[in-house]
């Protein structure tokens, strides 16, 4: 695995901030939480998250709603992203800093933290770079590859 700048150390005991939820309901099941920083596995990468869009997929697995990927509690919501590569599993040839967006995880969740993990297909290089003010990276889509 390799990290860059952008990258924490691959330390034991580093953690995150997070929005987790232990149970299936209304908004207030969504908690902030720390949770151990991601490390990317084999052809993962680990996204730097700097918005993450609120996407209806994400509002039927916090209801609880029939979807077809299984919403196993505690849960981190979040199936989409945008941010920049902060550290690669083996075999990724995907530079450190490299602006991305994409769906986050291998179920799509886990966007609504600090650091996410997804694979490189579906990441995509962002074409243009943008620096969102936090007022609008709190309402900005990140769209993923398709």
């Amino acid at each position: 695995m390799a990290a860059g700048e952008l990258g924490r150390p691959y330390n034991e005991g580093v953690t995150m901030k997070a929005i987790q939820m232990t149970e299936q309901g209304g908004p207030e099941v969504l908690q902030l939480v720390e949770l151990p920083d991601p490390q990317p596995g084999p052809g993962e990468v680990l996204i730097k998250v700097d918005a993450a869009a609120v996407n209806f997929s994400d509002l039927m697995r916090r209801r609880g709603d029939v979807y077809p990927v299984p919403t196993p509690v505690p849960f981190v919501p979040g199936a989409e992203v945008a941010g920049t590569v902060a550290g690669v599993g083996e075999g990724v040839d995907l530079p450190v800093g490299t602006p991305v967006f994409g769906t986050a995880g291998a179920d799509a969740s886990g966007g609504y933290a600090e650091y996410a993990l997804a694979t490189p297909r579906a990441s995509s290089p962002s074409r243009r770079v943008w620096t969102p003010t936090r007022p609008q990276a709190s309402s900005c889509p990140a769209w993923p590859r398709r």
